[in-house]
């Protein structure tokens, strides 16, 4: 039985590079992100909320779904790029996240699409911004142009 080394060496001299050699076969999924209010919140746009936020640094609170995931690392470099001073609230799911944005526990989410719709669909949530792939992504302000932005709803 080959040992890990020994399948270390063979790939070494392979002429096969992980990171180059290989192209998709198809695209598997896509998840587009939301940034959501409760609907009964005073935040109408994602301006509005950026304005609170800076009215009120660190007593906003905004949950997503658990530490380091998707959601968890859009929200601290959205935070960073508006120089946003809020509190990240993590939570098990975006079930757990969704209830409480709609008792009021936190004034936002951001999340996954397909967790938070039926809430939309019904006038629970209200959402302000979606995550967009490449919108008005000029070579002046994107340098990656697979970067992600948020577009205000």
């Amino acid at each position: 039985m080959p040992t890990r080394s020994s399948l270390i060496r063979c790939c070494e001299r392979s002429a096969t590079t992980p990171l180059t050699s290989f192209e998709p076969i198809c695209y598997l999924v896509s998840s587009p992100q939301v940034i959501v209010v409760n609907s009964a919140s005073p935040y109408r746009t994602l301006a509005d909320f950026v304005a609170a936020a800076h009215a009120k640094p660190g007593e906003l609170t905004v949950a997503t779904v658990g530490p380091a995931t998707t959601q968890h690392i859009g929200f601290e470099q959205f935070k960073r790029l508006a120089n946003l001073n809020v509190t990240y609230v993590p939570y098990s799911g975006g079930a757990p996240a969704i209830t409480a944005l709609l008792g009021g526990h936190v004034a936002g989410m951001l999340g996954n699409y397909s967790e938070a719709v039926e809430q939309l669909n019904a006038g629970k949530l209200r959402a302000l911004a979606a995550t967009v792939a490449n919108a008005d992504c000029t070579a002046a302000r994107c340098a990656d142009s697979s970067r992600v932005w948020l577009q205000e709803l």
